[in-house]
């Protein structure tokens, strides 16, 4: 028994005295621990302070350099702009030179001349080979493009047909041409024509309006519009466009046929 407890006592001293060495110590580890803290704060401060004078000096130096540095930035940029300018300009002269030689247009001229011969033998895989080979050569050569929508009709692939002309329409509008209003007319009433023949008759309507844009007083397309007016029983869209063409085309013999059609529109 007195085996247990002379170790126990032993315990309980020794902690005894080690609790009375921190409490007796106590108020100098409590100065270090704050003397600790306070060095790391004014560490803190320096560094941040050290730092602040550090971006001012930065922004001190690139306000004294900019005035120099400003002028030869502007002057390398302006430099590669005027070099790529340059190099489009002369791109584009060459191209000129290139399409207006009297070799390429000869080349355009025989190749037109051999897809019209493949057409007229509805060779049309001929015709699609040289109209493709014009492009090619001149991808703004308007008669080749429309050489290929008179293929696709043959065939009776009309999505490709309204896809190439919706595409010389985009050409002759950006062509110089003087005549040009004319030609779009004609292609939109075209582009109409073939949706009609489709019983897209809404769509078609619309062709037919951007064709009188360009050409407002044109009998042949007053009278398409009227007549899908009347498909559309369209009674008062229909009455516009024949009040248009009677006063355009007085002596039309169709008019009287064209007044009993919009009469059998019931209101």
């Amino acid at each position: 028994m007195l085996a247990y407890i002379i170790p126990i006592v032993i315990i309980i001293v020794s902690v005894g005295a080690l609790a009375w060495i921190v409490i007796k110590k106590f108020p100098q580890l409590s100065e270090i621990a704050i003397d600790v803290e306070a060095a790391e704060k004014e560490s803190a401060a320096k560094r941040e302070l050290l730092k602040k004078r550090l971006f001012r000096r930065l922004d001190e130096m690139r306000q004294k350099i900019r005035p120099f540095i400003n002028p030869v930035v502007s002057s390398i940029k302006q430099f590669f702009k005027d070099f790529h300018d340059k190099i489009l300009s002369l791109e584009q002269e060459y191209k000129k030179l290139e399409h207006g030689s009297p070799e390429h247009k000869q080349n355009v001229v025989a190749l037109l001349k051999q897809a019209k011969v493949a057409y007229d033998k509805s060779d049309w895989a001929d015709v699609e080979r040289k109209a493709l080979a014009i492009i090619k050569l001149d991808k703004e050569n308007i008669s080749a493009y429309q050489m290929l929508a008179e293929m696709y009709l043959e065939q009776k692939k009309y999505a490709q047909v309204e896809e190439t002309l919706q595409f010389v329409v985009k050409l002759l509008k950006a062509s110089g041409q003087g005549d040009k209003n004319i030609q779009i007319a004609n292609v939109f009433a075209e582009i109409g024509e073939l949706q009609q023949e489709q019983d897209r008759h809404g769509e078609a309507l619309h062709n037919y309006q951007k064709a009188l844009e360009y050409e407002e007083n044109n009998p042949r397309y007053l009278d398409l519009a009227f007549d899908i007016c009347i498909i559309l029983k369209n009674k008062k869209l229909a009455s516009q466009y024949l009040a248009a063409l009677e006063a355009t085309d007085p002596g039309n013999q169709q008019l009287d046929k064209l007044r009993q059609q919009l009469q059998a529109i019931k209101k």
